[in-house]
């Protein structure tokens, strides 16, 4: 995966090195402004921004490759546009529900409903400031999120997309080594089948 599409540099024929390098998503945005459109924003008129042009352009390029869309980061407008713009799934790596956490990078249940639609899927971040809004995750928080994007976008759409290399907060799992109290978690409260989908087989499956 890649996150932020700014090293396209305003270059289409950059989506051939990502290809070639074996890249399966492509986050168009990241934290700032960038040559594709913008990220998401407690603004409310930065917020409903669209894609430019070129994140326009290559949404399209990129459904013609195996590389999907990521639309973790991105803003509202930018990703009602790619909604309208991509003919196959795209995904959030790392969000969570906007329901449960009110906060400008977690997903409405519109959007969460749209990604569903598409067949593609949503890694719920351990980030606490987006799973309850203060400073302390614990593996219920993560597993509420999850519970309710398979209540909303059906049991193909969830994921996990920790993000430990993104977020300063304190974690019950403190990092990849600790997966395993998740799992366990996930398959006490789904069942096997339910927690092999969440846990890697709807992300094996687009990649």
């Amino acid at each position: 995966t890649v996150e932020n599409g700014e090293l396209l540099n305003g270059d289409a024929d950059n989506i051939k090195l990502l290809k070639d390098a074996g890249v399966k998503f492509l986050g168009l945005t990241h934290n700032g402004e960038n040559c594709l459109g913008f990220p998401c924003s407690a603004v409310k008129e930065a917020h409903l921004l669209p894609l430019k042009a070129f994140g326009k352009e290559i949404v399209e390029l990129l459904n013609s490759t195996d590389i999907y869309v990521d639309v973790s980061h991105l803003n509202y407008g930018g990703f009602m546009d790619v909604a309208e713009i991509s003919q196959k799934p795209f995904m959030a790596t790392h969000s969570a529900s906007y329901s449960l956490c009110k906060h400008e990078r977690n997903l409405t249940d519109e959007q969460i409903k749209i990604i569903g639609n598409s067949g593609g899927i949503i890694g719920v971040v351990f980030y606490s400031y987006f799973l309850n809004g203060t400073n302390r995750a614990e593996i219920s928080d993560i597993i509420r999120h999850i519970e309710h994007l398979i209540k909303i976008g059906g049991q193909d759409i969830a994921a996990l997309g920790s993000d430990f290399d993104g977020m300063s907060c304190d974690l019950e799992i403190k990092n990849a080594s600790e997966m395993q109290k998740l799992s366990d978690a996930i398959s006490k409260k789904f069942g096997f089948s339910i927690a092999e989908k969440i846990c890697y087989k709807n992300a094996m499956r687009l990649i």
